[in-house]
């Protein structure tokens, strides 16, 4: 038998192989996603985890709605102390009850003790009413209990008509009219 039909049956040995071990990855990747989806109870010791999919969270403080934060998925913690959060999407609101600032981050943590949310993988904040900003960071932080929302890990704030500021981590109001800047300062004004 010549060298060059034993490698072509060996390649195509590998490709056939290898297509099917493909396609069991990828069956058994879609079942596990579809496990993810279900709906589990609390009582379900085998997955302790409850599994909610497009769940809206409302933070507030008193009557006046803070926070509305849309998730596209929450991992509930076994004792609903909190979530896990994928794909996340939401709302800043003032005094008033108007939107100040919309932000996305790929993930996130709820904590419902503290109705703290800590952002995280990319976060992303449009804001500033009349003067629009963007403030871009790999995390935040914010709780009703505290007065500012706070950002680090290398943050990028680009106001319109002023230029882009750049620091290792920040402090701002929801409406962007307070900012402060810390560490590592630098801006680059628009001319």
């Amino acid at each position: 038998m010549s060298p060059k039909i034993i490698v072509t049956a060996v390649l195509l040995l590998l490709l056939a192989g290898g297509g099917s071990a493909i396609y069991m990855a990828t069956q058994q990747t879609q079942k596990a996603l579809e496990a993810e989806t279900e709906t589990v109870s609390p009582e379900d010791e085998a997955n302790p985890k409850v599994v909610g999919e497009n769940v809206t969270f409302t933070i507030t403080e008193g009557e006046m709605k803070r926070w509305e934060i849309k998730v596209k998925k929450a991992f509930y913690f076994p004792d609903h102390s909190g979530a896990d959060l994928l794909d996340v999407y939401g709302h800043l609101f003032d005094d008033d009850g108007e939107v100040t600032a919309t932000f996305t981050a790929p993930k996130g943590v709820f904590n419902q003790k503290s109705q703290e949310i800590d952002l995280s993988g990319g976060v992303v904040v449009n804001g500033g009413g009349d003067e629009p900003a963007t403030l871009k960071a790999p995390h935040l932080t914010w709780s009703p209990k505290k007065e500012k929302i706070a950002a680090d890990g290398g943050v990028e704030l680009t106001r319109q008509g002023f230029g882009v500021s750049r620091a290792d981590r920040c402090q701002f109001s929801m409406d962007f009219d307070f900012v402060a800047l810390e560490g590592n300062a630098q801006t680059e004004l628009d001319y």
